[in-house]
């Protein structure tokens, strides 16, 4: 499974740095014109989960391959999903550095950064990149690139429209959230969360319920995979 995980980070290196580039312009062209709201959220949940699925997307001759290598079709499966977190981990560690550089001149983003630190900036991190590989990665493994393909943008639009719409307009005016950003209305959420259901309650269901979609997305991406044909 180690030769597979490295050799995703060596087929799609280029690919790699080229996100990791157009992160940093994206929040240098903001700083520019004068907006550090948005930047966070923006980075944390598209360009990650949208990079990190485009990994398995862009594999064009990945079913040939993995009927070509001498391994366990569920190893192969497992490793996809394991290279997708760690390539993951590495754009949402720059991510929070992004928003470190940021909070020496911005009052904004130290703010920004102290909740990023903390264990609901963690639980945002790692919700989105969970939702859309659980959602896609089983229908990839099943049905192919080609409705992957589809797949992916819808999940993508979809998410988008619901950021922004649900979680930037209805959930930020309900709770008084005086700034803008997918990301500090999420703050603002996981705080209402902390004081009904308390801290640990909550992010023990929020670890349990991911845990739980995850597993179930590869049990079923491993099984589809084990049963396609790959002639």
């Amino acid at each position: 499974m180690k030769v597979l995980i490295l050799r995703d980070f060596r087929a799609y290196r280029t690919f790699i740095i080229l996100q990791l580039c157009i992160m940093i312009l994206y929040a240098s062209l903001n700083i520019v014109f004068g907006s550090t709201e948005g930047i966070i959220g923006f980075l944390a949940i598209y360009i990650p989960s949208f990079a990190c699925v485009i990994l398995f997307v862009g594999d064009k001759e990945l079913i040939s391959l993995y009927a070509s290598l001498p391994v366990l079709r569920r190893d192969l499966v497992f490793g996809k999903y394991v290279s997708t977190y760690l390539i993951s981990s590495v754009m949402l560690f720059l991510v929070v550095a992004i928003t470190w550089l940021l909070s020496g001149f911005y009052y904004g983003a130290e703010m920004d950064l102290t909740l990023l630190l903390s264990l609901k900036g963690i639980s945002f991190l790692i919700l989105p990149i969970t939702l859309i590989v659980s959602i896609c990665y089983p229908f990839l493994f099943k049905y192919g690139i080609s409705l992957g393909v589809k797949l992916l943008i819808g999940v993508f639009v979809l998410s988008y429209g619901i950021g922004m719409i649900i979680f930037e307009e209805v959930v930020g005016k309900w709770l008084n959230v005086d700034r803008r950003g997918i990301f500090v209305a999420f703050m603002a959420l996981f705080n209402k969360g902390e004081e009904v259901l308390g801290v640990g309650c909550l992010y023990g269901i929020i670890a349990v319920s991911l845990a739980l979609l995850l597993s179930i997305s590869v049990f079923l991406s491993q099984k589809w995979m084990e049963t396609k044909d790959l002639d």
